[in-house]
């Protein structure tokens, strides 16, 4: 359909609709960003209570609604409770809650148990068991796996789909991100926003497309079949590039059979053949061991052993030719003479060490599956892109801290973040999400890494050579890349107009190139440098409304959604808009918390933007917690001392004084001043930390103490700004 009309989108957005009209408009939405971003709003506003049951914490949110942790304090337990959206409609609202209450009579292990259903204002809510786990794909990427524990835990997945199945539920949405797994290897499905009643029609072609059955994507009636299709595409994922034995490749193919009639009966009998094939194949071998073997067949034995062995020191040879002059590093390191420099060198030796181990597994096993032609080639040839693309990120990083200097040494962590997961080399979902990225041009990797440096001019010449180079040469996607990271240098130099210029260039190449990644992280910097930085607030939230239809189109861009959350919460509160800045700022926590984990690298910042958020609305006592969690995340992560963690303890110090501590603010910012004073910096920075000290102590009446503090920011900096 064509763009709807501007009162029929208000329509959609106030659940007011018409039912005919409602399916019409939610199926354009997911084709077009440009309405999408109209009808994009803030997930949550603060909520406290959800029927009897007390909320704790913002969860996550997507496009049904919100997910909260709740206490219910009737039965004494924690609980995740699931409002739902008032623009769902009064039809979508009334299946969801049907399968809430199909769901609610569904006892089995390997499905998150519904407990409850209800209304709170107009809007209905479902609660459900709480799980503290990660999700499928966070864990078989975290740590290898052996093919026994994926199947084992697949095998579980199984059973809980088999059993919604029986209960006549048809999941729709099955993927590795909606199965959750436990400490103790525990695995349930979740999230049953898109289900449906086994057959029922379904009114548009819902759910993430490469998970998609042909018969979904199509729009035509679904089954549990589908849902098979689905998880077998899952399946492949966590298996891709290993050698597996025949009674799964023979599973794998003939679940993701195009026709569902030729699909396995049932995902009861996936579960049980998943469960049995490992026991299937330990008898076999057990058999294959005690029988008499003939010399022929021990002859072809030896060969096939010996060519196995042949290729393998081939792959093997190949793995070991990425090397890290260690040595090199180590005393780059040394020579800076700075104080943070063997914390800094110890995280990225073991940053570099694991990279470079599962960089090798990867190359070997990749390398081992094209020679032996086991998969599709252009998956395999995928998976070597990526690798190469990896390869070349190193290089990069290699080259950068071989000059590094004590400057540098303070942003090494971010340096080495720009390593690739070597894990995602393996997963289908973001190989296809960042193929494009494969063939960035020469100039790119090294600006990108400059950039995590602080060596912005140097970064803005490599990223002119990689402009010249696509220009010249490279498709648009290349060009969408290159004039990316030339638009985030001008920006990093303050040359603002020509970071939009190159930036809204970006966007467009990489959108018409199909490549959705680089376009959703050109409307983040454009949020950042235009909407921020330029003091364009208006133009900033324009921006995220773009920005945030991208990300939502696509699977796995966890961190660009975390920072979309961040500049949207920065955006926010410069209009003094602070209510939405905590409603963002408490989804980008949520984000970092869930999706990557609290040692990532956003968990210090996401903290501190909601400590900033909530001292906004005045809730100074909960500011302050969350502002120490935030120095807490940082110092695990970049050490002490180190200037952001004295920057940290800055604020730290400013909400004391905001709440009338000014004891507690003097001693937070002595403790800073002090951090700050061990290391070589700006000038300015110190200047301003002893006009915070010096306000403090004007407060506690300490006026002699005071003025030594107003005569050291002089000395430093006569012109540094006010106290903050």
């Amino acid at each position: 359909m064509e763009c709807p009309s501007d009162d029929l989108l208000q329509a959609f957005v106030e659940g007011q609709a018409p039912a005919a009209k409602w399916a019409q408009v939610a199926a354009h939405l997911d084709g077009c960003p440009t309405c999408r971003a109209c009808v994009s709003a803030a997930a949550a506003p603060e909520v406290e209570r959800v029927g009897r049951y007390l909320i704790t914490r913002l969860l996550g949110s997507g496009a049904m609604g919100v997910v909260f942790a709740a206490y219910d304090p009737e039965l004494g337990r924690p609980v995740a409770v699931k409002l739902l959206k008032r623009e769902l409609g009064p039809s979508l609202e009334r299946r969801l809650v049907e399968e809430a209450q199909a769901l609610a009579r569904l006892s089995h292990p390997n499905v998150v148990a519904v407990h409850d259903v209800g209304h709170e204002g107009g809007r209905p809510f479902v609660v459900m068991d709480l799980v503290e786990g990660q999700s499928l794909r966070a864990w078989w990427s975290e740590a290898p796996r052996s093919l026994e524990a994926l199947t084992g835990c697949f095998a579980q997945a199984a059973a809980g789909l088999a059993a919604a199945h029986r209960a006549g539920l048809v999941h729709r949405d099955f993927k590795p991100e909606n199965v959750l797994v436990t400490s103790d290897n525990q695995v349930r499905v979740t999230d049953f926003g898109l289900a449906i009643t086994e057959g029922a029609a379904a009114a548009v072609a819902e759910g993430s497309p490469a998970y998609m059955a042909p018969e979904q994507a199509s729009g035509v009636a679904v089954d549990a079949r589908s849902d098979q299709y689905a998880f077998f595409v899952s399946l492949s994922e966590a298996v891709a590039g290993r050698r597996l034995p025949r009674w799964l490749r023979d599973a794998l193919h003939r679940g993701l059979e195009k026709d569902p009639a030729a699909r396995h009966p049932s995902m009861a009998h996936v579960a049980r053949l998943l469960e049995d094939g490992p026991a299937r194949r330990r008898r076999r071998q057990a058999l294959a061991l005690a029988a008499t073997l003939g010399v022929f067949a021990l002859s072809w034995v030896g060969l096939r052993a010996l060519e196995e062995r042949s290729i393998r020191a081939q792959c093997e040879r190949d793995g070991a030719a990425l090397v890290v002059p260690f040595d090199d590093l180590a005393a780059a390191y040394q020579a800076t003479h700075s104080p943070l420099a063997a914390h800094a060198w110890s995280d990225a030796r073991g940053r570099l060490e694991d990279f470079v181990s599962r960089w090798r597994a990867a190359s070997v096993e990749t390398c081992r599956a094209r020679l032996e032609a086991r998969g599709p080639q252009p998956l395999l040839e995928a998976q070597a892109r990526c690798l190469e693309h990896d390869r070349a990120g190193l290089a990069a990083v290699v080259a950068a801290l071989r000059g590094i200097d004590a400057e540098m040494v303070e942003r090494s962590s971010a340096v080495l973040a720009t390593l690739g997961s070597v894990a995602r080399c393996h997963d289908v979902s973001s190989l296809t999400l960042e193929a494009p990225a494969f063939a960035a041009p020469e100039g790119v990797a090294e600006a990108r890494v400059l950039i995590a440096g602080g060596r912005y001019q140097r970064a803005l010449e490599a990223a002119e050579r990689a402009v010249d180079s696509a220009r010249r040469e490279g498709g648009l996607a290349a060009l969408g890349q290159a004039l990316l990271w030339r638009g985030t240098a001008h920006g990093r130099l303050g040359q603002l107009p020509r970071a939009q210029a190159d930036l809204e260039e970006s966007v467009s190449a990489s959108s018409a190139a199909g490549a959705q990644g680089a376009a959703a992280e050109g409307w983040v910097r454009l949020m950042q440098f235009v909407g921020f930085e330029g003091g364009q607030v208006d133009q900033g939230l324009k921006y995220d409304g773009y920005a945030r239809a991208a990300v939502e189109r696509l699977s796995g861009l966890h961190e660009l959604e975390a920072e979309r959350l961040g500049w949207r919460s920065a955006l926010l509160a410069r209009e003094r808009r602070f209510d939405e800045a905590l409603e963002a700022a408490q989804q980008q926590l949520a984000v970092v918390e869930t999706r990557l984990g609290a040692r990532h690298r956003l968990h210090a910042v996401a903290l501190d933007s909601l400590a900033g958020a909530l001292a906004g609305v005045g809730r100074l006592g909960e500011a302050e917690r969350k502002q120490r969690e935030a120095c807490q995340a940082l110092e695990a992560e970049v050490g002490t001392p180190h200037p952001r963690l004295a920057a940290c303890l800055n604020n730290l110090g400013g909400l004391a004084a905001a709440r009338g501590d000014w004891a507690q603010a003097v001693a937070l910012r002595r403790e800073a001043l002090s951090m700050l004073e061990k290391m070589p910096g700006p000038p300015t920075q110190r200047a301003a930390m002893h006009r915070n000290l010096a306000r403090a102590l004007d407060a506690l009446g300490r006026a002699e103490e005071a003025e030594l503090q107003r005569r050291a920011a002089e000395a430093l900096s006569p012109d540094a700004g006010a106290p903050r």
